[in-house]
């Protein structure tokens, strides 16, 4: 028994759903295209990416974001990532909460001049730098106009 051809199945909306051999029986209100009918561009988006990053217009498969968008957006992901590692680095999140929770202490004491106090203030300056300089960065990502300027964007050497 050979294998029907390759294709994919997509519904009313342009979601494209299954790709592959077709099944033994179709989807309800699914529209089945064999890929072997479709352009190498075609071809090659289905191949490289993932079924739901793709969408069928009526009469092509196509990108369903802006790669551009997309580059912007993974950028932003990655600056997030630094900043949460360089952050966990100076505190982790147990640390964060006993410092915090020392400080609260500290100020109903009336003792937030003291150098404990001072000290869990200074680490908090650090996260502080650490969020502003992210802050910046992903402002930097968002005023790109293009792929140069958005792989441009990186943290300062420390």
């Amino acid at each position: 028994m050979s294998r029907s051809p390759k294709g994919f199945y997509h519904d009313t909306n342009g979601n494209i759903f299954f790709f592959g051999h077709r099944k033994a029986v179709d989807p309800a209100g699914a529209t089945w295209v064999e890929i072997q009918s479709r352009g190498d561009q075609e071809k090659t988006l289905i191949n490289e990416n993932a079924l739901e990053d793709l969408t069928w217009n009526g009469s092509q498969v196509i990108l369903a974001f802006d790669p551009f968008e997309r580059k912007k957006e993974d950028k932003i992901a990655e600056i997030k990532n630094e900043a949460q590692r360089r952050i966990f680095e100076i505190a982790p999140e147990w640390k964060q909460r006993n410092l915090t929770a020392r400080a609260v202490e500290l100020i109903n004491l009336g003792q937030n001049s003291t150098q404990e106090f001072s000290d869990i203030q200074a680490v908090w300056d650090s996260v502080k730098a650490i969020r502003d300089t992210s802050d910046q960065l992903e402002a930097d990502v968002n005023a790109a106009a293009t792929d140069a300027e958005v792989d441009a964007v990186g943290w300062p050497s420390s």
